[in-house]
């Protein structure tokens, strides 16, 4: 989509379009090469971490739905952690 110039910010204007760089098989496609590493767009040759795969193996598949915005679970874990209880109270008090 094309927007008016009028609607653009002045600010921005004047900003190019990010041009993404080639796919590492197309590099290696263009000079021969039998592998490539790309270390660009923020890519990992490595892959993932195995913990966190196994971690998001483990976890219920509602990667789809947003977070709970007051992150209650994290908090209340947070609380017991510090000695705060799971209401986020110090206990006895």
């Amino acid at each position: 989509m094309k927007w008016p110039e009028s609607l653009l910010n002045p600010g921005i204007r004047g900003v190019k379009a990010y041009v993404p760089g080639k796919p590492a098989e197309e590099i290696q496609r263009e000079l021969g090469l039998s592998s490539v590493i790309k270390m660009a767009s923020n890519e990992n040759p490595i892959g993932p971490s195995p913990r966190a795969m196994e971690a998001l193996c483990q976890t219920p598949l509602e990667y789809h739905l947003y977070p709970d915005a007051g992150y209650l679970d994290s908090r209340k874990a947070l609380g017991v952690h510090v000695g705060l209880g799971s209401r986020g109270r110090v206990p006895g008090v």
